[in-house]
């Protein structure tokens, strides 16, 4: 009983330290119904859950927006060029990215349109500390950048695959220009 006890004192306290306090104002947590990430230049925007944890102050590897409910349940947004990439492009060079990468699977991958914004989808499968790692890579051109929107799941993945499904259907952009 004691045991059990402690295991559960153990278990609460990790959940608080590492998914919901905010230390150094690097999350900023959130309870309304639904939230709107928007890119800078308002590039492109997308509806995503209010309860989703929002980590601030990011930018190394060009990310620019993580919010998830988990270390590896999470949405996020990638500055990948500061210029537009046609979607063959894309298509061809994350192709050869992502099978280079050992251990990291293309399960699936696509094309897809929303609001008028070519995209091109991968689903992959890798392992991060031991354990499987789901992702969905969405890759578009948006204001003349290019860009990447993941959804990552590694425990949660009915809730981030909910919360992909509704950033991609309330996503909104400016028209892409003219790729090379």
């Amino acid at each position: 009983m004691v045991a059990a006890v402690v295991v559960l004192i153990v278990v609460v306290a990790s959940v608080y330290w590492f998914a919901i306090r905010d230390s150094g104002n690097d999350k900023k947590v959130t309870t309304n119904a639904e939230q709107t990430f928007t890119a800078p230049g308002r590039s492109f925007s997308f509806k995503y859950p209010g309860s989703f944890v929002q980590k601030t102050g990011i930018g190394a590897k060009g990310y620019i927006w993580i919010a998830g409910v988990g270390a590896y349940d999470l949405l996020d947004v990638k500055r990948l060029d500061n210029k537009p990439t046609s979607a063959a492009r894309i298509e061809t060079s994350v192709r050869q990215t992502l099978a280079a990468q050992i251990g990291t699977v293309i399960v699936s991958e696509g094309t897809d349109q929303r609001g008028g914004i070519p995209m091109v989808t991968f689903q992959v499968q890798s392992t991060i500390n031991g354990l499987p790692l789901h992702s969905k890579l969405i890759y578009f051109t948006a204001n003349a950048v290019t860009w990447q929107l993941e959804c990552e799941s590694q425990s949660q993945g009915p809730t981030i695959d909910a919360a992909c499904a509704r950033a991609l259907a309330t996503f909104t952009a400016i028209a892409p220009q003219p790729a090379s």
